[in-house]
């Protein structure tokens, strides 16, 4: 089995850097409105610890739309109304990922706040392992019809990371297009101890890379590609940086979508060369304080096996 482990994954653990914003518990269990499925037509797969979904948790609904459609075009459609109001953000009417409204905390640091999912058979029954391991779940399964079931989960460490089973499918393993996610990962202290955790819960196989940096960072695998990486938070990482999933898009031009980022009242974190692919990457800061990653890189090189999206 070919696994498809890019330098972007060693790059990561290499430069340290985490969201710092703190986020708080952002999520409350309350009955979302009927949201359209995940896939338009039910794939039949089923992807264990493929990251299929992304919300971004914002009290200003308005400026975090603006932001994200100036930034990489997305649209956007809003689903039910009032405080179960739930906006989705669309690229060539392919859902993208999720807003919802969360009241800023002042202790918090941010004003918003991203979550990414992995496919879970049963998102329940993880609570007793992220249990064990010093976590705990934050929002209970919450079932929506067409949609799924998710819950969300904070691992040992802090990090906050949810699990969706879709009730059509995964997604499928497709090259990803401008303005669409490319890659996870998790900032950890300890780095070993989270890629074991992690291949115990969600079924990965955990890959150690060697690098230069002291510890080994990893790629988790499952189904012959890569689904995320995780890397050890560095000394140059911001002051109070703590564990966290960082969400990364691809866009045809770092330097040009980092700049963009700025002049949209957002901060840039970080921003270099990738050691290969043509690549460049970013972590970033949108207006409200939400953390994620920009990365351009030539797919052809580092995805050749997977299929181009119909």
């Amino acid at each position: 089995m070919t696994f498809i482990v890019s330098t972007v994954s060693r790059f990561l653990a290499l430069f340290g850097l985490v969201m710092a914003a703190g986020t708080g518990s952002p999520l409350r269990a309350e009955t979302l409105p009927m949201l359209p499925p995940l896939n338009p037509e039910p794939t039949g797969l089923t992807i264990p610890g493929k990251f299929v979904w992304s919300d971004l948790f914002a009290e200003d609904i308005d400026g975090a739309k603006r932001f994200y459609s100036s930034l990489l075009g997305w649209t956007w459609r809003t689903f039910g109304s009032g405080v179960d109001e739930y906006h989705i953000a669309y690229t060539d009417d392919r859902p993208i990922a999720g807003l919802v409204y969360r009241e800023a905390r002042a202790e918090s640091g941010a004003e918003a706040g991203w979550i990414v999912y992995a496919s879970a058979a049963d998102p329940g029954a993880l609570e007793a392992r992220v249990a064990a391991a010093g976590g705990r779940m934050l929002v209970s399964p919450i079932e929506v019809p067409y949609r799924g079931t998710h819950a969300v989960y904070r691992d040992g460490e802090g990090a906050l990371f949810g699990v969706l089973h879709s009730s059509t499918g995964d997604p499928g393993d497709y090259r990803a297009e401008y303005g669409e996610w490319v890659w996870t990962h998790l900032f950890s202290r300890d780095v070993r101890a989270a890629a074991d955790f992690y291949s115990e819960l969600l079924g990965y196989e955990s890959l150690d890379i060697e690098t230069t940096a002291e510890p080994n960072d990893f790629v988790l695998a499952s189904g012959g590609h890569a689904r995320a990486g995780i890397g050890a938070i560095g000394p140059d990482a911001p002051e109070g940086a703590r564990p966290a999933w960082v969400g990364f898009l691809r866009v045809a031009n770092v330097d040009a979508a980092a700049g963009l980022v700025e002049e949209l009242g957002g901060s840039v974190l970080m921003l270099r060369d990738l050691n290969t692919f043509e690549g460049r990457v970013a972590v970033v800061a949108d207006a409200a304080g939400a953390t994620f990653g920009l990365i351009s890189l030539n797919l052809e090189a580092v995805w050749d096996n997977r299929e181009e999206r119909q």
